[in-house]
């Protein structure tokens, strides 16, 4: 009988132990640290050059410099009348410091975001807590840290400027949550500061930041304090963020800001089921894992209405329908993830498992909850690692089961060596034309005047905006020397030279293979002259 009694307390110590572990938020938060940390890490070891846009920001961080940390009104070399220096300033100042203390600018636009993006996920875990018990807001954490959708734009090299901003803002929602479910105003403080400091960081999480206070104050405090209290965090906010709105107003005009709200698909959209049909992606039926991402959140959200609980849903929707970028939308998304996963599918693989049958029938006792806890914790630690592994492969540029590079960096080795080549080569008052995404570099590499890059001319006009976006896709689009020369007289465009990819490059974030009857044509003409040439770019002189 003893020995007998004595298995029986080691079970239930045993199952007390993983019940524990399960709701321990200390684990999970370590949990998701670890993943978030993998996937920045697989990212980390397979991108020798940051993904997507990247260059334009440390630019931007050495004029500072250069000018003695003053805002120059004008971004040189990116177009020929150069762009506005009228971005959120914060990061900036910050790489501006790190740069001049001896900091590479390379390494820096390939590590902050990675840093900045994980440090996120901590804010995060407690801001799902205050919607969901332990297990689904650490599962939601993880997904948070590995879905497509939200990873490759925050460890990318824009993610210099939008990690950190991710990073304010997740803060800065927690603090809403506390403020507008307690009504204690100590919480307005932090808020405002936290919303100052995104608006000093980026324009579009600004936006969602008031944007998610609005849902959060009809959520949990739709009174008189409640509005009271939410005001006063944007008015500080405001305060803080003066540095950067007031300075763009008074030098451009508030115009500009309103301007640049117009561009990147804008806010709001007028067609709800276009817009939800993006988030959930189920139109990339090419991209299964982003399919099923989307079919998660959809799932988490009928999960949610048949529990009545609405708040997260309406937020999912009202992000979707006002931030059109979707992402955003996967704030909430990933809490509702959470939900279906480890609030529906888990708990039901585990009644299943135990042997609870149609009827609802289980095992008494605590061998029964005993089972139940160790299956969900293996299915639980199954899902975490392949979703973690799943990510860590798609930030690789190879997500399983998709022809595709899911991260494509803009430039490799050979474009750095050509524009050095043209940097030590060229007059320094020669423009270029630049094919492909390398444009985004090439004015910072090469220090040379691109005439085609439409990144940072969102701060001008919207129609300014397109009309550079169209040059430099229909001048990307061209497979020889007669699409290239046609373009330039439809566009006005009198170049000194034009820098053609060779080889594999990206164009539209994706990778193409340069025709051999580029090469071909361009030799052939006695328009250009080939001046340079490496297996990734060639450098044609303009002859007449």
């Amino acid at each position: 009988m003893a020995g007998e009694y004595g298995e029986r307390e080691e079970r239930e110590s045993s199952t007390l132990t993983v019940g524990a572990l399960l709701d321990d938020e200390r684990v999970w938060l370590a949990v998701s640290l670890l993943a978030g940390s993998v996937v920045v890490a697989s990212y980390y070891l397979t991108h020798p050059y940051p993904a997507y846009a990247t260059a334009l920001f440390p630019h931007m961080a050495e004029l500072l410099i250069e000018n003695g940390y003053r805002r120059p009104e004008t971004i040189p070399l990116y177009t020929a009348d150069g762009v506005p220096f009228a971005y959120p300033p914060l990061m900036f100042y910050v790489m501006a410091v790190l740069i001049d203390l001896g900091v590479d600018p390379f390494r820096l636009v390939r590590l902050l975001p990675g840093v900045a993006i994980v440090l996120a996920l901590i804010p995060y875990f407690y801001l799902a807590r205050e919607f969901l018990p332990v297990r689904q807001a650490g599962f939601a954490t993880v997904m948070l840290a590995v879905v497509p959708q939200i990873v490759r734009w925050n460890i990318s090299g824009g993610g210099t400027v939008r990690g950190p901003a991710v990073l304010f803002l997740l803060a800065g929602l927690y603090v809403g949550v506390r403020l507008f479910k307690t009504g204690d105003r100590r919480w307005i403080l932090p808020g405002a500061l936290l919303y100052g400091l995104t608006m000093l960081t980026h324009p579009v999480q600004m936006a969602y930041f008031g944007l998610s206070y609005l849902v959060l104050f009809a959520v949990f405090d739709p009174s008189i304090r409640g509005l009271v209290n939410g005001a006063a965090v944007a008015v500080g906010g405001a305060i803080v963020g003066a540095p950067w709105w007031l300075y763009v107003s008074l030098t451009y005009g508030y115009e500009t800001i309103l301007n640049a709200s117009a561009t990147h698909g804008g806010l709001f959209s007028s067609e709800l089921q276009d817009v939800l049909a993006d988030v959930l992606l189920f139109h990339s039926s090419s991209f299964p894992s982003e399919l099923l991402t989307g079919s998660l959140v959809l799932a988490g959200a009928v999960y949610a209405l048949s529990k009545r609980r609405y708040a997260l849903p309406a937020w999912f929707v009202v992000t979707a329908v006002v931030i059109t970028q979707p992402r955003f939308a996967y704030i909430p998304g990933a809490m509702l993830m959470g939900m279906a996963v480890a609030g529906a599918v888990v708990p039901w693989l585990a009644e299943v498992a135990t042997g609870r049958g149609d009827r609802g029938e289980s095992s008494p006792g605590a061998d029964a909850d005993g089972g139940r806890e160790t299956v969900a914790a293996v299915a639980l630690v199954a899902l975490v690692v392949t979703t973690t592994w799943f990510g860590a492969l798609y930030v690789a540029g190879d997500p399983p089961g998709e022809d595709r590079n899911a991260m494509s960096s803009y430039v490799d080795g050979d474009d750095i060596e050509a524009m050095e080549w043209v940097r030590s080569e060229t007059p320094a008052d020669a423009q270029f034309v630049v094919l492909g995404d390398a444009a985004e570099w090439f004015p910072y590499v090469a220090e040379r005047t691109g005439l085609t890059v439409w990144w940072g001319v969102e701060w001008t006009t919207p129609e300014q905006y397109e009309h550079q976006r169209a040059l430099h896709g229909d001048l990307t689009a061209c497979d020889d020397e007669a699409c290239i020369t046609a373009t330039l007289e439809e566009y006005d465009l009198d170049p000194d030279y034009v820098y053609v990819p060779n080889g594999e490059y990206t164009a539209g974030s994706g990778v193409q293979t340069q025709d051999e009857a580029m090469r071909e044509s361009m030799i052939e003409s006695d328009r250009y002259e080939l001046v340079y040439e490496n297996d990734g770019a060639m450098v044609y002189r303009v002859t007449d």
